[in-house]
């Protein structure tokens, strides 16, 4: 009577543990709402960025957004000037002295920490829906390569633009879009995030990159399914890249000039291979292929070539959308894989049972 007695309580307290347990998915919830206040507080309001300069007061920012390859980022600038309008109309402004933007103003300032709140925000939970299960798991390689992308994806907020953000947040989405299952919302919604990521910034093209890398490696229908976005996303950024260099006035830039990499290019290549490869060993657990890693660099070559011409590669700005594309590649070669496992057995039942 004891010994069951005893077995009956330890079963009543696993039952109650368990019940108590919190949901798989509350860890999901739980970095959705926690991470962004916490990397935007850190980022923009404990610490002000040492690096961006001159650009936080309405003069100095349309001397630097309205000239050279700037003026291309049309959604950016215009979505900082909108925000910044409705700011200063219910509050007067006041001085905000920047450690490289003297001249600064508080709304101003604030206007960017509107934007990067809202578009990280929105990022934040694009990427966790794609690394995450259907039950809004997250399992052990997926929560290590988030923390590693976010980590990155901080780290680069040192330099404040108007875009950046808002371009990470077009990208996932497009990405994330092109695996609906109707064809045609898919296609609607790739050539909507496709113009308004390429009025936002160049990065759009790595989407057809990260596409075009998965279908390689991906048979059946969403193989198809992803050459034929791939291929709309760069029609679509061809087209609204050669307007916008047509209709606006000025010389037509492709780049900001020639650096070769800019000031500790050689460290700051070391630094950016060095996370690359992190992220590639993080990838490779999620799917055992070196493959794609190595497609997807060919294949960003027109992404990758301007930056090292003529972008400051200690940026590590630079570097995120390729992870972020790369990390869509890897999970989608993962579900492609458990569909065809779950296939073969199906079919294997269905041919045991005739």
């Amino acid at each position: 009577m004891t010994l069951d007695w005893l077995r009956r309580k330890l079963w009543d307290l696993e039952s109650k543990a368990k019940a108590l347990q919190p949901p798989e998915s509350s860890l999901f919830w739980l970095l959705v709402l926690v991470i962004p206040p916490v990397v935007i507080l850190s980022t923009h309001v404990w610490l002000r960025t040492a690096y961006t300069s001159g650009v936080f007061d309405l003069r100095g920012f349309l001397n630097q957004y309205d000239h050279g390859i700037y003026r291309y980022r049309l959604l950016g600038r215009e979505t900082l000037l909108f925000i910044y309008r409705h700011l200063a109309a219910l509050r007067p402004d006041r001085h905000l002295a920047m450690p490289r933007g003297p001249d600064g103003s508080l709304l101003f300032y604030a206007s960017y920490v509107l934007l990067d709140s809202i578009c990280f925000s929105i990022s934040n939970l694009l990427l966790l829906v794609l690394l995450a299960n259907r039950k809004k798991h997250l399992p052990e390689t997926s929560l290590a390569t988030y923390f590693f992308l976010i980590l990155v994806q901080a780290l680069a907020m040192a330099v404040l633009t108007p875009y950046d953000q808002l371009a990470y947040m077009f990208l996932l989405a497009s990405l994330l879009v092109s695996t609906q299952r109707i064809p045609w919302v898919a296609y609607l919604l790739v050539a909507l995030a496709a113009i308004l990521g390429t009025l936002t910034r160049e990065t759009q093209f790595l989407v057809t990159s990260a596409m075009f890398t998965a279908a390689l490696f991906c048979a059946g229908d969403r193989g198809r399914r992803l050459w034929k976005t791939g291929t709309l996303n760069l029609v679509v950024f061809g087209l609204v890249y050669a307007i916008l260099r047509l209709e606006v006035p000025g010389a037509k830039d492709v780049t900001g000039g020639s650096t070769v990499g800019g000031k500790w290019a050689v460290a700051s290549f070391l630094v950016l291979t060095l996370l690359f490869c992190i992220s590639t060993l993080l990838a490779i657990r999620i799917h055992a292929k070196i493959g794609p890693s190595i497609v997807l660099l060919v294949l960003s070559i027109p992404y990758i070539l301007p930056i090292l011409a003529s972008g400051i590669l200690r940026e590590l700005r630079l570097l995120v959308p390729i992870l972020l594309a790369q990390t869509f590649v890897y999970v989608t070669l993962r579900l492609n894989s458990e569909e065809e496992r779950q296939e073969k057995q199906l079919r294997r039942a269905s041919e045991l049972a005739s």
